[in-house]
Parts: C-alpha cells; sequence; structure tokens
C-alpha cells in the first residue's frame, strides 16, 4: 500500500455520526457535493478492510492491496446511496458490511479466474505430453486434433490448445515463405532479429529441420522427406522440431 496515502488519511477530518447522516441527508436531497465530506471521514474504514484480508491474497498474484482499497472506496460510496439516515443503526457499521462484501467477492473472482489459468496450462501440459507420447509410439506426426478420438480431453480443450498452437507458431513462422525475406510484411525488423538470433543458437539438427520445414533452403520438405535427408526417423524429426519451437519461444517471450 502507498505509505503517503496513509499518511495522508491521518489528516483527514473525522466526522460524528450525526453530521454523516446530515450530510447523507443533504446528498440525497441534491448537493452531490456533500459526498466528499462523507467519503474521506470513513477512508480509514475501507483500509482497515483491505488491511485485514493482506493475509488472503498474498498468494494470489494478480491482487494487490491497492486493489482491494479501490474496491473498498466503490463500495463506500454505494453505502452512501443506499443509507437510510432513519434507520436505528450507524453510517460506519452499515457501510463496512458493503465494504467487506465487495472486497470478499472481488478477491474470490480474481481467485477463480487464476485458478481457471492455472488448470488451462495443467491441461496443456498433458495435452502435449500425450502428442509427444502418442508421436514416439506411432513413430509419425499426431496432430492435436487427433487426440478427440484416442484420449480423454474434451472438445472444448483440445480446440482451445489446437488455436492456441496454430497462433503461437503462426508468429514464430509464416509458412512458405521465408522468414528472412526483407519483404515479409508479418514481423518488423526487430522481430526478425530476435528469430534469427535465437535460430543461431539452436543445435545444428534442430536448425536445419526448421529450415526445411519451412521453406528457408529454397524448397520445404514434409516431415517424411526431412527424415530421408538427416536419415532419422519422422518420428524422431517431430520431437526435433517441437523442441526447436519451444526453445525459440522461450528466448524470444517478451519478459
Amino acid at each position: 500500500m502507498n505509505q503517503q496515502y496513509y499518511k495522508e488519511l491521518n489528516k483527514l477530518k473525522i466526522l460524528s455520526d450525526e453530521q454523516i447522516n446530515q450530510l447523507i441527508i443533504s446528498y440525497q436531497d441534491g448537493n452531490k457535493s456533500a459526498i466528499n465530506q462523507i467519503l474521506e471521514s470513513n477512508l480509514k474504514l475501507v483500509v482497515h478492510y483491505a488491511k485485514k484480508y493482506s493475509k488472503v491474497i498474498a498468494n494470489i498474484d494478480v491482487i494487490e492491496i491497492d486493489d482491494l482499497i479501490g474496491e473498498g472506496n466503490i463500495a463506500l460510496i454505494n453505502a452512501v446511496e443506499k443509507f437510510n439516515p432513519n434507520m436505528n443503526i450507524k453510517f460506519s457499521y452499515f457501510a463496512s458490511l458493503i465494504i467487506n462484501q465487495r472486497i470478499v467477492e472481488f478477491i474470490q473472482v480474481n481467485k477463480n479466474a487464476m485458478k481457471n489459468a492455472n488448470n488451462k496450462v495443467k491441461t496443456d501440459k498433458k495435452i502435449k505430453s500425450a502428442i509427444d507420447e502418442l508421436t514416439q509410439k506411432f513413430e509419425q506426426e499426431i496432430k492435436v486434433t487427433d487426440l478427440k478420438y484416442i484420449n480423454d480431453y474434451s472438445s472444448i480443450e483440445i480446440d482451445r490448445y489446437d488455436n492456441k498452437m496454430n497462433n503461437e507458431n503462426a508468429y514464430l513462422f509464416k509458412t512458405n515463405e521465408s522468414l528472412f525475406d526483407s519483404d515479409d510484411e508479418l514481423f518488423d525488423e526487430e522481430t526478425k532479429n530476435k528469430l534469427l538470433i535465437a535460430m543461431s543458437k539452436l543445435n545444428h539438427n534442430e536448425q536445419t529441420v526448421l529450415k526445411y520445414y519451412y521453406g528457408m533452403m529454397n524448397e520445404q520438405l514434409n516431415m517424411i522427406q526431412i527424415a530421408k535427408k538427416l536419415k532419422l526417423s519422422k518420428c524422431r524429426i517431430g520431437q526435433i522440431r517441437m523442441n526447436a519451437l519451444e526453445k525459440i519461444k522461450k528466448m524470444i517471450k517478451p519478459k
């Protein structure tokens, strides 16, 4: 949390319950500027609840305590809108219920989103392992979509993974055209340079397989043709290609 923000809070005037009720009545009667004093007087309440959940969000990378303060401030405004001064309860108590509820809901939504993202990563790793295992077993290239018929993955998971890999590979290489063509509009010079550097760090077989497969050596060969040229099995060529692409993606991935 911004320490300067907390210091500023200590300078704010804390209003009495009667003063807040009068300001809320004024605000609800049309004096919109009255809300500023109400909010300023109760900002410490927001910070209190935000700090209350600091340990809860410690392992949730996508949430910071400033996010909770922001959500709490929104809840505080909602409390002003909803509060009935004629109720026999303090505004601070009423507001605390709304602030706490909104912060809890915010944490839960983001926690679920992170959990879903982690589950997708785990599923992708399992799908990749299944493809590698089947490629080695049948000694031929296995397509992602083949898993729909021979493994226990839903069509949604398979299609999502297939689209993900197609998008990543399209970014890396433009099939049938040389990556090093200066007229290639798909890549800017900076991206080309990164790819060239990444390619140079691959071993000889990895460079050769990619160059033949993606038509970078004045001819484009399929997996069988490359296997014959390098005197390796088609399964091994498939593994070399996938490993090389993984290495390049890691090397050029933005930090």
